[in-house]
């Protein structure tokens, strides 16, 4: 509807242009305003997910980095996700999730209304490696992949950064230099260390 295109194009402008724009949206700061908000993105969202002919998939990336006005619409969205055929696939950092009292206040949510499922990820074993060098890389030999498994220790993130590299053009010979992306992730861990963990 008009009026739902209208609100949520406050985050979204392309929805409802301001050349369609024939009166202006209620006020920010009335009573129900940003239920009225969220509501219309809540819509826009389900519409949007369910126009494919399987279920959708909304997926959220770093939900650690989120900031509150994010969270905020996720835990409305969650809130009412039971009446909907879709999918919410939120990845996060446990470590740095501990301590962020809205996104452990929507796990409890989801936990008290049943539709949580949590998967804590570990290492690649080197028989998950091989599968996934099977679909990333193909023509890598067994021997390459036994020596990544050996240089990643299993780390998913690090193994994929790897794999990528050699998908890209780079020789086998030449891939134990650290991805630049490896490296930027292990700068940011190493900058986030007390002085003496840095000095380690």
């Amino acid at each position: 509807p008009e009026i739902t295109r209208r609100e949520a194009a406050r985050m979204v402008p392309a929805i409802y242009p301001p050349a369609a724009n024939r009166f202006e949206n209620p006020p920010e700061d009335l009573p129900g305003a940003q239920s009225r908000f969220l509501d219309s993105l809540r819509q826009v969202c389900w519409a949007l997910l369910g126009a494919a002919p399987a279920p959708g998939v909304l997926f959220v990336d770093d939900l650690q980095w989120a900031d509150v006005a994010t969270l905020d619409l996720l835990a409305y969205l969650l809130r009412r996700l039971p009446e909907q055929g879709v999918l919410v696939l939120a990845t996060c950092r446990g470590d740095l999730i501990a301590e962020n009292e809205r996104i452990q206040r929507m796990i409890a949510d989801a936990q008290r209304g049943q539709f949580l499922t949590r998967l804590r990820l570990g290492r690649l074993s080197l028989d998950d490696l091989k599968r996934l060098a099977n679909v990333a890389a193909p023509n890598l030999p067994g021997e390459i992949v036994e020596q990544l498994y050996r240089e990643t220790e299993g780390l998913p993130y690090f193994a994929v950064q790897y794999l990528q590299s050699v998908s890209t053009g780079e020789q086998p010979e030449h891939m134990w230099e650290i991805p630049a992306s490896v490296r930027e992730v292990l700068r940011q861990r190493v900058q986030d260390a007390g002085e003496t963990a840095r000095q380690l």
